[in-house]
């Protein structure tokens, strides 16, 4: 699946535009991560399309607000893996969330679903601001917005890409971002284990933890 980049690249943003942007970024609340040890996964049976029609809900009234175009690429098949719910939609969301912030009006974003080997991958691409490529390594580490609350009863919880990143590391996954510079946006990609027919009992071993319910 090839990524679709922007249409010009004559229209570049300069990087002051790209710094302009960065105190909308940076939100860092009291606590930073420390609201991570409070995070039990619920762990249950999962399908890709799944999450990404419950990211898509959840992200679609920002991305229509800003005047963007999202363009859905989903595999054909049905793709299964394990997980919790509530915690992969946030992630999707959050990255689908990001891309609406960041395009110029009636940019377009692009969600991408599909397996690869015993991998269901996730692509949330843009035509935005882009990245400069030597900040690239430190997109995780710079930009935390975490919620002081993560009650799942909040539904649309506002986190950064640190605890995405974590978020995604405790379900076995892997995420990286990507971008050719300032001007030629940028692209988020997500890998998770797929599964096989799991039972109950496999869940709590993928995940290497019993499943819970979040404390709080």
């Amino acid at each position: 699946m090839r990524a679709r980049g922007s249409s010009s690249r004559s229209k570049r943003p300069s990087t002051s535009r790209w710094k302009n942007a960065r105190p909308r970024l940076r939100r860092a609340m009291p606590g930073d991560l420390s609201l991570l040890g409070k995070i039990r996964l619920l762990i249950e049976p999962l399908e890709a399309r799944e999450l990404v029609a419950a990211a898509v809900e959840v992200s679609r009234p920002l991305i229509e607000r800003n005047g963007h175009r999202l363009a859905l690429e989903l595999a054909d098949e049905p793709i299964a893996l394990v997980g919790d719910r509530a915690r992969l939609t946030q992630v999707l969301s959050n990255l689908l969330k990001n891309a609406a912030n960041y395009p110029p009006p009636r940019g377009t974003i692009t969600f991408a679903q599909q397996q690869e080997g015993d991998e269901a991958v996730f692509r949330v691409r843009d035509t935005g601001i882009g990245i400069p490529v030597n900040m690239l390594d430190r997109m995780f580490d710079m930009f935390i917005q975490v919620e002081n609350s993560l009650d799942r009863a909040q539904g649309g919880l506002g986190i950064g890409l640190t605890l995405v990143r974590e978020l995604v590391n405790m379900h076995q996954g892997t995420i990286r971002i990507t971008s050719e510079g300032v001007g030629r946006g940028c692209e988020f990609v997500v890998r998770l284990p797929c599964s096989q027919s799991p039972s109950e009992s496999d869940l709590s071993r993928e995940c290497g933890r019993e499943p819970a319910i979040a404390e709080g």
